[in-house]
């Protein structure tokens, strides 16, 4: 028994951080949370657009904010009935019903799906930065984010 406790010991740093990671991993989750809540509001109730919402959230950095904005603004210009086609947030067209931290480190958190029998096969990656407010959201989805650490699955 004692050769097993000093076993996982040993592999314990090793494994990747969950639940416990921290307030950056609680600020990406509340974030995501809260954003897949505001998909579902109808159009006519929204704001409009996730960059008024982000604006007013105050979860997300100014660099997150003008790179959602200039790639919604590129899309709808390429292809104004259809823009992207996918929330690029989320990076994907279906996305689960909430989410729950999955793993952290070096400034990202992943989130993984819950609630849907299908979603625990979705992650989504969100990139953490301090701010005097507390941790902020700088890159999710494929905003901001390392094509390598991207839907992570």
């Amino acid at each position: 028994m004692k050769t097993f406790f000093l076993l996982f010991l040993t592999l314990l740093p090793g494994l990747p951080c969950r639940a416990g990671c921290g307030p950056e991993a609680d600020a990406a989750l509340a974030f995501m949370n809260a954003y897949v809540d505001w998909l579902k509001v109808p159009a006519e109730e929204a704001s409009g657009k996730p960059a008024p919402w982000m604006e007013k959230d105050g979860l997300v950095s100014a660099a997150f904010r003008a790179a959602h904005e200039e790639l919604m603004r590129e899309a709808e210009k390429e292809d104004p009935e259809l823009g992207l086609g996918f929330d690029p947030v989320l990076d994907a067209q279906d996305y689960p019903e909430s989410f729950a931290v999955d793993s952290c480190g070096d400034g990202f958190v992943v989130l993984r799906g819950a609630g849907d029998e299908w979603s625990a096969d979705f992650a989504v990656t969100v990139k953490m930065v301090p701010s005097p407010k507390g941790w902020l959201v700088d890159g999710a989805g494929m905003i901001r984010i390392p094509e390598e650490r991207r839907r992570q699955e």
